[in-house]
C-alpha cells in the first residue's frame, strides 16, 4: 500500500463536515490516529535485534500430522526444527516465542492470537508435507489467501486446518467490539485495512526469504516456490506470517532425511536465516 493511498484515506476522513462540536473533535482525533497508525505500520526501527519472532511448530498432542515411512510423526520433526530456529535467532539477538515447546495441542486460532498479542514482527508456522504421489518432494512456502494457488494447495490447506472451516479472511471486529458510531466504524475499518494490507505485503517478502533459504539446502529441494492457500493458522495475522512445508514425509527418502537431527538443525538454521534477512530489510 502506498503512502499516497493512506494519506488519501486520512484526507477523506479529515475532510468530512462535522455536524456538531463533539463530532468535530472526534474527526480530528480520528485523522491523527490514522496517520499515527501509518507511521507505526511502516516506520523502520533501529532496534532490529529487539524484534520478536513467533515460531509455530505444527500440530501437537493428539494431532500428530503426517508420518514418514518409519512412523516418525510430523509434530515431532517440526518441533525439533522450531527449537533449532529459536537457537539460531536467539544467537542473533532476536526475541523468540514458540506456540508450543513440547508435545501439546494448541488451537489454530490461539497460535496467531499469541503473535498478535505480543506484537510479533514475524510469524512462521512450520510443517512437513504429505502427498499420495510418493515421488513428490521439495520445499513450499505459503501466504494466506482465500483462493488457493491450485488444487494441491487447497487439499493441503484442508489437511493442515485440522477440520476447522475457513470462513473469511477479514476480521470485521479486529480492533475491538461493541456498539460504535459511524465515525468510529470508519476509523476502525481504515486502521484494520491498513494493518491487513501491510501484513499481506510483508508476508510475501518473508515467504520469499524463507523459501529461498530453505529451498537451497541439500536434501530439502527442489524448491517448489511460493504459493497461497486458506490456512486457518495464518488468518487474522497483523504481521508478516507464512507457513513453510520443509519437505515431503510421504517421500521415503526425504521423509527419512527429515527425521534426522542434522536435517532438523539445518532446516531450523535456514528458517532463521530467512527470517533475519527479512527483518533486516524492512
Amino acid at each position: 500500500m502506498s503512502k499516497r493511498h493512506i494519506l488519501g484515506s486520512a484526507g477523506w476522513l479529515c475532510g468530512r463536515r462535522p455536524r456538531t462540536a463533539i463530532q468535530s473533535i472526534g474527526l480530528r482525533a480520528s485523522c491523527v490516529c490514522v496517520l499515527v497508525a501509518w507511521s507505526q505500520v511502516r516506520a523502520p526501527t533501529d532496534a532490529r535485534a529487539a524484534e520478536l519472532v513467533v515460531l509455530d511448530p505444527g500440530h501437537g498432542g493428539h494431532l500428530s500430522g503426517a508420518q514418514n515411512a518409519d512412523g516418525v510423526e510430523e509434530k515431532t520433526i517440526v518441533l525439533a526444527i522450531a527449537l533449532a530456529a529459536r537457537r539460531a535467532l536467539a544467537a542473533d539477538g532476536y526475541r523468540v516465542v514458540l506456540t508450543r515447546n513440547d508435545d501439546r495441542h494448541v488451537e489454530l486460532a490461539d497460535r496467531i492470537d499469541l503473535a498478535n498479542r505480543k506484537g510479533a514482527a514475524a510469524f512462521v508456522s512450520i510443517h512437513g508435507n504429505f502427498s499420495p504421489v510418493s515421488s513428490r518432494r521439495g520445499v513450499e512456502t505459503y501466504v494466506l489467501s482465500a483462493a488457493a494457488s491450485d488444487e494441491t494447495s487447497l487439499t493441503l490447506a484442508h489437511l493442515e486446518n485440522e477440520g476447522e472451516v475457513f470462513d473469511r479472511i477479514v476480521d470485521e471486529d479486529a480492533f475491538g467490539g461493541g456498539a460504535v458510531d459511524r465515525d468510529q466504524a470508519d476509523l476502525r475499518f481504515i486502521l484494520s485495512d491498513l494493518v491487513r494490507m501491510n501484513a499481506h505485503q510483508e508476508s510475501g517478502a518473508l515467504a520469499l526469504n524463507v523459501q529461498d533459504s530453505v529451498g537451497r539446502l541439500d536434501g530439502f529441494g527442489p524448491s517448489r516456490g511460493l504459493r497461497q492457500a486458506p490456512f486457518r493458522v495464518l488468518k487474522g495475522a497483523r504481521m508478516a506470517a507464512v507457513l513453510v512445508e520443509v519437505g515431503y514425509l510421504s517421500n521415503k527418502r526425504q521423509g527419512a532425511f527429515l527425521a534426522t537431527q542434522n536435517a532438523q538443525n539445518a532446516a531450523g538454521t535456514a528458517i532463521a536465516r530467512g527470517v533475519g534477512r527479512f527483518l533486516r530489510a524492512r
